[in-house]
């Protein structure tokens, strides 16, 4: 199995990766620490898409998390 993909009329499968998002995310924070490996996502970005989620929980209502 695996996810399908189309674009421009060229079919693709994509097999889903046994690891977790988190496991991706410590591996490349420690290839940055230990090897000098480039950060592939400034800091800004991040707090862009905090920003974005908080804005979403306001919308629904609710309150943001973490405050």
């Amino acid at each position: 199995g695996g996810i399908e993909l189309e674009i421009d009329g060229v079919r693709t499968v994509e097999a889903p990766h046994e690891r977790a998002t988190y496991d991706w995310q410590a591996l490349g924070f420690a290839a940055n620490v230990r090897d000098g490996a480039p950060i592939l996502t400034p800091a800004e970005e991040g707090i862009a898409n905090m920003r974005v989620i908080d804005d979403v929980y306001r919308a629904a209502g609710m309150k943001p998390r973490g405050t």
